[in-house]
């Protein structure tokens, strides 16, 4: 099922992202795959957390994400790579040519 999620930023601007679900992972892993597809960039969990907790009105931990994360790796919806000590995450297919 296909939805629009739509977030008021104040001053007449709105993020909006084509919101797909997939019924085999958990809402939130759900959210962060989303906000992946939506921002097309990597991002850190530090990023993943503060946009997940304000895109969707929630107070995850940073411990939490990376719970969610590891579940979308695993799955192989989501890549990570290491530069020195970040961690960065993308959803599969990032920087590829479509």
């Amino acid at each position: 099922e296909n939805n629009i999620h739509v977030k008021y930023l104040g001053k007449g601007l709105l993020i909006m992202i084509d919101y797909v679900e997939l019924d085999n992972i958990p809402v939130t892993s759900n959210n962060l795959i989303n906000i992946l597809w939506d921002r097309n960039c990597e991002m850190t969990l530090a990023e993943l957390t503060a946009a997940t907790n304000s895109e969707f009105s929630t107070q995850w931990s940073k411990q939490e994400i990376k719970q969610f994360l590891g579940l979308l790796v695993q799955m192989e919806y989501v890549q990570t790579r290491r530069q020195g000590f970040k961690l960065y995450y993308s959803a599969l297919g990032y920087g590829e040519e479509l």
